[in-house]
Parts: C-alpha cells; sequence; structure tokens
C-alpha cells in the first residue's frame, strides 16, 4: 500500500507538471475570462465598449453572438437558416454579413433595442463590414470587381469610396477615416480616404504586398511582405512614417490598434502566440503563449479578445486592463489623470482653475482615440472621435459640440507651448466617463 502511494503521487505530480507545462501563459493585459466554451468553433471576434461580438458554428449554422463584458450577459443576435458571418462592432451598432443565395449582404443591428436591417440587398458579394457610428464600410463586388463601400447611419445614404478596374478590400474604419488594401499597382498596397470629404491619398506604396490594415487615431498598422517573413507596421498618419514595431524572424499577423496599444498573432516555437506593443514606451510582451494556437482576435479599451485551439477547436478569452497601480499614484505628485486605467505622462502638469481641472490636450485625446487638428490662424482646436466633434478655442469661453455651442466655466489656455483644455468637458463630449478621486488627486476618464 506504502509502494502503492508513493507510485501514485509521482504519477499525479507528473501528470501536473505535464499539464502546467502545456497550460497557455497569459500575461500584461491581467485576469484571463473564458469569452466562449463550446462544441463548435467560435472566430472573428471584435470589441467595441464594453462589447464583445464573434461568430458561432456551434449550432446548425453560423450565427452572431453579443456578450457585455463588464456585465456578462450574453444574447444570440441572429439565428437564421443561412449563415451569418464577419461581424464588427464599435460597442453602438453591430455589423456582419448574411450569406444567401451564394451572396453575402450586409446587415446592421443597433445593440440598444435590438433592432436590425439590410443595408445592401445587391446581385454582387458584399464582405468585410465595419461599423464607427454614423459610419458602415465594407467590400463589394456588384462592379466585377472589389470596390469599397459606405453607408450612413443617420442619412441612410450609400455611395462607393472607390471605384476603378483595380480590387480594393479588406477595409478598416476609425471616425472619418477609412483604409484599406489596394492593388491598382499590380501588388496590394494601402490607400485611405477621408468619408465626409470623400478625398482620396496613398498611404503606403511599396513593391511588395502590405495587406490587412487596421487603425485608431493617428495610427494605423498593417502587415508588411518585403520581409523574409511578414511582419506587423505602425503607420503614423499624420507624419506619414512607418516602422516595424518588432523586429523578429517570426511570421506575423493579425495586427490591431487601439488607443496606445498594437496586438498581434506571432508565430514562433511552432505555433500561434499573441503578443501587444505599446506605442508610448515600445515596451513588447506577451498576452497569450502555449504550446496550442492563440490568434489575436480584438482590442478595444481595456478589453482584448483572442481565440485559442487549446481543446482542439476555436473558443475565445478575454483580458481586462488591471487597475491602476496604487504605488505609482502615491509617488506621482501633484493631479494626476489616468485613461482606461493606465496613468498619462505630462511635460506640462495638469492645473486646477475655478474648481476645474485643466490637461495637457493632445495625450489625453490620442488615448481616447480621437484626432486633433491645431488652427495657427485662430489658435483654435477641433477635436474628433467617431461622430463626434468639439471645437474650442483658447482664451474664448465659447464651444461647440457636435454643431451646438456650449459655454465653458473654465476656456483653454497655452502654457509652455501646451494647449491645456477642461479635462471633464472633452473627455465627456466624446463618449467617455469622467471621475474625480479627490483622496487620490486623481482624474479617471473610462471608455
Amino acid at each position: 500500500m506504502r509502494d502503492f502511494g508513493k507510485r501514485f503521487s509521482v504519477l499525479t505530480v507528473s501528470v501536473l507538471c505535464i499539464f502546467l507545462l502545456a497550460t497557455p501563459v497569459f500575461a500584461n493585459s491581467g485576469q484571463k475570462n473564458v469569452l466562449t466554451n463550446a462544441d463548435g468553433n467560435q472566430i472573428n471576434p471584435a470589441v467595441g465598449g464594453d462589447f464583445a461580438v464573434w461568430q458561432d458554428d456551434s449550432g446548425d449554422n453560423w450565427n452572431i453572438w453579443l456578450q457585455d463584458l463588464v456585465s456578462g450577459q450574453k444574447r444570440l443576435i441572429s439565428s437564421r437558416q443561412s449563415a451569418q458571418v464577419m461581424p464588427d462592432t464599435d460597442g453602438k451598432y453591430v455589423v456582419w454579413v448574411e450569406k444567401g443565395s451564394n451572396k453575402g449582404d450586409i446587415v446592421l443591428y443597433e445593440i440598444a433595442t435590438g433592432q436590425q436591417k439590410l443595408i445592401t440587398n445587391d446581385p454582387g458579394e458584399q464582405t468585410s463590414p465595419r461599423v464607427c457610428y454614423p459610419w458602415v464600410v465594407w467590400a463589394d463586388h456588384r462592379n466585377n470587381n472589389w470596390d469599397i463601400y459606405a453607408y450612413n447611419i443617420d442619412t441612410q445614404k450609400m455611395f462607393p469610396v472607390t471605384q476603378n478596374d483595380a480590387d480594393q478590400q479588406a477595409p478598416a474604419l476609425y471616425g472619418n477615416m477609412v483604409i484599406w488594401e489596394d492593388g491598382r499597382n499590380n501588388n496590394r498596397d494601402i490607400y485611405g480616404a477621408d468619408l465626409a470629404t470623400k478625398k482620396e491619398k496613398a498611404l503606403v506604396v511599396k513593391g511588395k504586398d502590405q495587406k490587412n490594415p487596421h487603425l485608431c487615431g493617428e495610427y494605423a498598422v498593417y502587415i508588411d511582405y518585403d520581409f523574409a517573413q511578414p511582419q506587423v507596421m505602425l503607420l503614423n498618419l499624420t507624419t506619414g512614417e512607418a516602422k516595424r514595431i518588432a523586429a523578429t524572424d517570426n511570421k506575423q499577423s493579425d495586427a490591431r490598434i487601439w488607443g496606445n496599444k498594437v496586438i498581434w498573432s506571432d508565430f514562433k516555437a511552432l505555433n500561434w502566440d499573441v503578443y501587444s506593443y505599446q506605442i508610448k514606451t515600445g515596451k513588447v510582451e506577451p498576452v497569450a503563449a502555449g504550446d496550442k494556437n492563440q490568434r489575436a482576435g480584438a482590442l478595444s479599451g481595456k478589453h482584448v479578445v483572442w481565440r485559442d485551439d487549446y481543446f482542439n477547436n476555436w473558443n475565445l478569452y478575454y483580458s481586462t486592463q488591471r487597475g491602476l497601480d496604487p504605488e505609482k499614484i502615491k509617488n506621482t505628485p501633484g493631479i494626476k489623470v489616468a485613461v482606461n486605467s493606465e496613468l498619462v505622462d505630462f511635460d506640462v502638469p495638469p492645473a486646477l482653475e475655478n474648481n476645474r481641472v485643466l490637461i495637457p490636450l493632445r495625450k489625453v485625446v490620442e488615448a481616447l482615440g480621437a484626432t486633433v487638428e491645431w488652427n495657427d490662424t485662430g489658435s483654435s482646436i477641433t477635436i474628433s472621435r467617431g461622430a463626434d466633434s468639439v471645437w474650442l478655442q483658447v482664451g474664448n469661453d465659447n464651444a461647440v459640440v457636435n454643431g451646438k455651442k456650449v459655454i465653458l466655466d473654465v476656456p483653454a489656455k497655452i502654457v509652455d507651448n501646451r494647449t491645456l483644455v477642461p479635462i471633464r468637458f472633452v473627455s465627456q463630449s466624446l463618449g467617455a466617463v469622467v471621475e474625480w478621486d479627490g483622496a487620490l488627486n486623481l482624474v479617471k476618464i473610462g471608455l
């Protein structure tokens, strides 16, 4: 009996060690949570705000599921007999492709009301939809080649963004900006257009393929095939500068960006793992790594979602960014600002004026995924995020939010060549939630 006990203990420890070695490693973003655990495959996840969507083939066909990552509430939002695939969400709307009659049409679904409708019904094929209110874009094959089309949710008007003999595919959308893969130069390059002005421009034109673009604010990411293995590139849309973010000999794919963070899939040690890159610091960390495949899916705000084939089918996991480091808060003097649980570093400190916190504009606004335009002539600023826009002028109590005049308690001002703006007004105008922690001298901003 004693020998059996020893053998049992050794066997137990051995099995445990094997299990621990085989179990994926999760780091960087916080607690790992199971999003799906089903017999079928769950793929193509997307995240907007606190909502995640994905396509699921656990039933008789592919369907679309939606889950609130905060409350955990989940619901099936499509259950038709035809396949429903390629979902995307901005946290307010969901879009996907409904496959029927040997073609695909684009479905628009409103999360708050549960109402849905087809926004295309054309004999051609439509695929790869993206949504960022008030816009939906997709790749459209109605003219015997692939073009990019756009639809305005408010006006319900549709128009072609591109229309030429070459193929344009894989659109990505943020605010009024859409970018895509473009084949007009006999390979795949990255082009973009402003949906408000309909002005188009080349962003990356090289001798070899540039594919799978994604963007947020002033940055875009894409996969560059001009190396021994495909590599993730970070493109500054303002300066046009592009750089590799993790120069390795590994194959890289599935790049996504939100705010200060990029995630991608990296093929090393004979399988795919998920890594992240912090734009501000240049720090690279694993998000999910193991002896099975983990593929990058999506990120938004504090959430990262990926798919994992640990149980020999694709299921989804997500992590939510950890809370603020109390020691760092304690050791940071003066007024502090955190966006999505990450402290923002300023070269000019925030100021308190008439009980209003003013902060250097650009860092916080870009951390919220918005863009900033400065007009030298009138010392004015225009801030845009999705359908929201804010206009401010240095020294002027009047502001304009989405076309409506607003009176400020404290106007914007310039300190040491930095424009300081009232943080609560600007953040809330862009749809963010703002909290003040007087005990910590901390402004918390979250999407």
